[in-house]
């Protein structure tokens, strides 16, 4: 049931847009930053190379490695049931555990993630990819940073999806009663961190109040789906951030040799993410 709820919410992330761009939503900077930390990366291979993309969603590094170097080819793996591509060299495969993957021994040259394999559990995934990389393949991780405005402000977030999805929001909004919502909505952003969450969400409502007349228990019924999503998303975030890199790949397993372990931030030099970058043994 973990597991279903689990795929479930992630659905919901990528079919709904959360999920577009790079996971830094408006950090322009960071982004083609992390555009360029992918292009740098792809020049490790010389010769044609199948490098596999661990919970790849929408395949943002996978087409940056493919655009970067003609010689890579790119597999992305995903539980969720990822946007497909067209893109040459790139196949993103929907419904896949990075615990199980369906490859053959030594199948892949490289293996990348951005704010990905953090989130599966760490002694299995690495012993899956230490089965289906090849000895001396190099390997690029983008993890969350335990101490990241990322980790911070969707804590804050979910706080609030926890105060609009209570039943005292649930009763105002099915009865239609826009004067009470208002005021729900105006003592839940007295107490809140993220106030600019608070009023995304309450014009939602109110709007979807006015448009949802004739079945507005329906509609709530479909903004509590959507919103208990985005918190599943949410806690996973919080449980897979990193604060000890060096342990965090060390629960990977022996097979994995870091060459190098940095923190990548952003043009304030505040922390964003850590960058693990290393060979297969």
């Amino acid at each position: 049931m973990e597991a279903r709820m689990s795929k479930d919410a992630w659905n919901i992330f990528w079919r709904h847009g959360l999920g577009d761009g790079a996971c830094l939503p408006g950090a322009v900077d960071a982004n083609t930053r992390l555009q360029q930390y992918w292009t740098t990366f792809a020049g490790n291979f010389e010769a044609p190379s199948h490098v596999v993309d661990l919970a790849c969603g929408g395949g943002i590094v996978a087409r940056r490695l493919a655009e970067s170097n003609d010689q890579i080819s790119v597999t992305g793996v995903d539980y969720a049931d990822v946007p497909a591509t067209d893109q040459d060299r790139v196949e993103l495969k929907s419904g896949v555990d990075m615990a199980k993957m369906p490859f053959d021994d030594a199948s892949f040259d490289g293996a990348v993630s951005q704010f990905g394999v953090e989130y599966g559990d760490a002694g299995k995934v690495g012993n899956e990819l230490a089965r289906v990389l090849r000895p001396g393949a190099p390997f690029a991780f983008i993890i969350h940073h335990g101490e990241s405005a990322v980790v911070a402000n969707n804590a804050a977030r979910a706080k609030v999806l926890d105060a609009v999805t209570a039943d005292n929001v649930r009763e105002v909004y099915v009865a239609g009663d826009r004067q009470a919502l208002a005021k729900a909505m105006f003592d839940i952003r007295l107490h809140a961190d993220r106030k600019d969450v608070v009023d995304e969400i309450a014009r939602g409502l109110g709007q979807s109040m006015i448009n949802a007349t004739g079945d507005r228990a329906e509609a709530w019924t479909e903004f509590e789906r959507l919103a208990n999503g985005e918190r599943a998303i949410l806690g996973a975030l919080h449980k897979a951030a990193v604060d000890k890199p060096e342990a965090w790949l060390d629960q990977l397993g022996t097979a994995f040799e870091a060459e190098g372990i940095s923190v990548f931030r952003d043009s304030r030099d505040a922390p964003i993410a850590w960058s693990i970058f290393g060979r297969r043994a």
